[in-house]
């Protein structure tokens, strides 16, 4: 049998991935807040103009909550990218107990109106499960290897049950941010020990 080459994970590789998966995943909670304030923001602003006044801010007033929510996940989506760049999550192996795919609730990841259950309220989502937690596998995966840039596809093709992963651990959140099979990264000394 041929021996697969294995591709160097460092620290700077981690932080990479660690920071591209908090811009997919950070981008599209900012995103929701913003699709919801918009459609707000212009009926106060017809209102306005055509009928009355106070209704208009009545109408507006709808969408200061949505708004005081973006600022919030703007502000911990920069501070969570300020602790990946110091270095703050944490590298452990794992093996792979089972793959599978959830259908959760939009407003998990944004704000949403409809928390009723309706389909279109629910979006599909691949997760890696480990002995204690899930990884959401995001869509394009180790944009910075030559060899192995996957995507969640590739990466749920690839690995099978019992397969050993490095999972990197956000250390403000203990989220799975990234993991890695050991099939094809082999982490530098200094990372294993992290």
């Amino acid at each position: 049998m041929e021996k697969t080459r294995k591709e160097v994970l460092t620290k700077e590789n981690i932080v990479k991935d660690l920071l591209k998966a908090e811009n997919e995943f950070g981008t599209y909670k900012i995103y929701n807040y913003f699709s919801y304030m918009i459609p707000i923001i212009l009926l106060s602003i017809i209102i306005v103009t055509s009928t009355n006044i106070y209704m208009g801010i009545v109408v507006f007033l709808f969408a200061v909550y949505p708004l005081i929510q973006l600022i919030r996940e703007i502000y911990i989506l920069k501070m969570r990218k300020q602790a990946i760049r110091n270095g703050e999550f944490t590298i452990t192996m794992e093996k792979l107990s089972h793959i599978a795919k959830e259908a959760i609730p939009k407003s998990q990841y944004g704000f949403s109106l409809a928390r009723l259950g309706s389909r279109w309220a629910r979006m599909e989502v691949d997760f890696l499960y480990f002995s204690y937690q899930k990884w959401r596998i995001p869509i394009i995966n180790y944009t910075w290897s030559n060899v192995y840039k996957m995507s969640k596809a590739g990466i749920k093709n690839t690995s099978l049950i019992g397969d050993e992963f490095y999972v990197v651990t956000n250390n403000d959140s203990h989220e799975i941010g990234c993991a890695y099979n050991t099939k094809f990264f082999e982490a530098t000394k200094e990372n294993k020990g992290v």
